[in-house]
């Protein structure tokens, strides 16, 4: 996307304008810029306040969970399980599944809350995410996995793969280290290559800066996106977030950002490749990658040019070709 230091400054301004608007009509509301929101500004109720929703985490059965298997489970070789991020849903892998079947069996499925799988109220922390691929798994009868996960997803699998090593033949994770970081931040405002940066990284969910700018107005008044992609409009079930939609959010994004999975590494001791996005740095850092280096010295890492957090959906081909290389190598 080649953008105009003109076009930019305009951004700045809109955004700048929103945040004066929003704290001036909404003082109970906090903004929440997270790229694993889809990377814009999203206006939700501040989590310090929000009720306590329930005193225990619902435990979800086989039959809650939305699940898709492309392909053949009793082909012979280790399926290959994609787990998306937070808010997403599984149709963010859908279109590069159909490229593996043929060769092995993909599994896909709503991680909880997301996409057709039962909403519970609490319960959005990367324990019991764990404990849900476990039973998806279990549900299946697959013994054993290739897992792929893709932010919270990938963490998700990260920490899987340590608590139930037998069951992994493989870890690919994608733009994330399951070490901690920032979860909330704020875009610079003032710094114009930063804001390039961003909307780079968000090529795949926004086709024009209209698009962008309309969903940041729409969301602030409270009313669902709808400039966007099938696969975010799904993912977001067509409505607004609701102060316990938002809530679940923040409590499974505050786990990802401060949730230090260092020993997960070496409990762990399969195959691991590390993706790694061009444009953006916070979820997997260059001092990530030395802890990880220093962790697990066999981790292949591998960076993913021209792409934004989601690698998938920024350039597939390559890695549809990254992934497929290392599952038929550790997986044949």
């Amino acid at each position: 996307m080649k953008l105009t230091r003109t076009i930019c400054l305009k951004i700045i301004v809109f955004f700048q304008f929103l945040s004066l608007v929003a704290f001036a009509e909404a003082p109970v509301c906090a903004a929440v810029f997270d790229s694993e929101i889809f990377g814009r500004t999203v206006w939700i109720q501040n989590p310090r306040s929000a009720p306590k929703l329930f005193p225990s985490t619902p435990h979800l059965q086989f039959s809650d969970f939305n699940v898709k298997v492309v392909g053949d489970l009793s082909s012979g070789k280790t399926p290959l399980v994609l787990i998306h991020g937070a808010n997403s849903s599984m149709e963010t892998f859908l279109p590069q599944a159909q490229n593996f079947y043929k060769d092995r069996a993909v599994v896909l499925y709503d991680m909880r809350g997301s996409g057709n799988t039962k909403e519970p109220g609490a319960g959005y922390d990367l324990n019991v995410m764990a404990d849900d691929l476990l039973v998806v798994l279990d549900g299946l009868k697959i013994q054993k996995a290739v897992l792929h996960g893709h932010s919270a997803g990938g963490s998700t699998a990260l920490l899987f793969a340590a608590l139930h090593p037998s069951r992994v033949k493989a870890l690919s994770l994608e733009d994330v280290s399951g070490l901690p970081y920032k979860a909330r931040h704020d875009l610079n405002m003032y710094d114009t290559s930063s804001t390039i940066q961003f909307l780079r990284s968000m090529k795949s969910s926004y086709s024009s800066i209209e698009n962008l700018v309309a969903d940041a107005s729409l969301i602030l008044k409270g009313r669902p996106a709808q400039t966007t992609d099938h696969l975010l409009k799904k993912s977001r079930r067509g409505t607004t977030f609701s102060p316990h939609k938002a809530a679940s959010i923040e409590e499974l994004m505050l786990d990802v950002g401060t949730r230090d999975l260092s020993e997960a590494y070496t409990q762990y001791n399969g195959p691991i490749l590390i993706m790694k996005a061009e444009y953006t740095s916070r979820y997997l850092s260059e001092e990530h990658i030395k802890r990880i280096q220093i962790l697990r010295p066999n981790a292949e890492m591998v960076v993913m040019t021209q792409s934004g957090h989601s690698i998938h959906n920024d350039n597939p081909v390559l890695w549809e070709r990254a992934l497929k290389e290392f599952v038929e190598r550790v997986a044949p």
